[in-house]
């Protein structure tokens, strides 16, 4: 995946070469966060078409994916910024030069939840579209899978669960969109529960690997 990077700066005739690779190191230490261009454009001291452009190229070259947030009510919710993931979580950890234990890492919740994208990328089919769901008041959902006309939340918690517990967040878009079910992938816990008619379901990350289906 390194070589890709390397190919794509020398096959695109990439002129920052030193911003391009910056960029991804960027993107990097930022994962699944949701993006600023007009900062990361400044703090790499290109232009916004410059950036847009290297983006475009990252993307194309399967690096990384870019996806928007769910919207219905344009006023509370955040409609433009995207968030990106790699399609490659040890060349994340490359480009930060950051290869310690899963359970030390600051920001393992983010590499946790680019895992849970990974397989949900591998087992949806192209009938479902991914996407993430975030209020202007702060409440954020990982994952809004669109399938036909229902929308399913999905959230990524790296922790041991002893008991079922649903954050602000995840009732919030219960309760504004009533979907049939929910999800919470987590590292141990598989137990289902109900709240306003939605079913919620608890899957341990081996139980989502092995056989987690919509």
């Amino acid at each position: 995946m390194l070589a890709n990077i390397l190919y794509i700066k020398n096959f695109l005739e990439v002129r920052n070469e030193n911003a391009f690779s910056k960029l991804v190191t960027i993107l990097s230490a930022s994962s699944v966060n949701i993006l600023n261009i007009i900062e990361i454009s400044d703090t790499l001291s290109i232009y916004h078409n410059a950036l847009g452009n290297y983006m475009f190229y990252l993307e194309q070259t399967f690096i990384i994916d870019r996806f928007r947030p769910f919207f219905k009510n344009v006023r509370k919710e955040i409609v433009k910024s995207p968030k990106i993931y790699f399609n490659d979580i040890g060349l994340r950890y490359l480009a930060i030069n950051n290869f310690n234990n899963l359970e030390i890492i600051e920001n393992k919740g983010f590499i946790f939840e680019n895992f849970v994208y990974l397989v949900l990328k591998e087992k949806l089919g192209q009938d479902s579209k991914i996407n993430f769901w975030r209020t202007k008041a702060g409440a954020e959902v990982d994952f809004i899978i669109n399938k036909g006309l229902k929308h399913i939340p999905i959230e990524a918690k790296a922790k041991f669960f002893k008991k079922p517990a649903i954050t602000t967040s995840m009732r919030s878009f219960i309760n504004t969109y009533n979907p049939e079910k929910a999800f919470i992938v987590n590292l141990n816990f598989n137990e289902e529960i109900e709240i306003n008619k939605c079913s919620i379901r608890f899957i341990s990350s081996e139980t989502f690997v092995e056989s987690f289906d919509l």
